[in-house]
């Protein structure tokens, strides 16, 4: 899940990589979804930096922590681990329920 706010342009440089990458992902747009946001707050102690991305369940972090994956190696492993579970990114519905 990649949540994100439509007039950012670091959700917009990483949804361009996974986009490259041809990874499947679920955006949630908070500035559509106020609640999403709130939810996101309460996920990230409070903070509601954008974009801020989960793969499998696990919360990547934000843009800063998705390019240090990237220009590590890191993200391409995790990637193919999670395709090879077929859950690449969480679904929204599983993602709402641990909210």
């Amino acid at each position: 899940v990649l949540y994100t706010r439509a007039e950012c342009p670091y959700c917009h440089r990483v949804k361009v990589v996974l986009q490259q990458k041809r990874v499947p992902y679920q955006e949630i747009d908070v500035s559509k979804n106020p609640k999403q946001l709130e939810k996101l707050r309460i996920i990230n102690n409070g903070d509601d930096w954008l974009p801020q991305i989960f793969l499998n369940y696990e919360h990547i972090g934000g843009f800063d922590e998705f390019f240090l994956l990237e220009d590590s190696g890191q993200l391409d492993d995790k990637i193919r681990e999670a395709l090879a579970e077929e859950a690449c990114f969480a679904p929204k519905q599983k993602m709402e329920t641990q909210l």
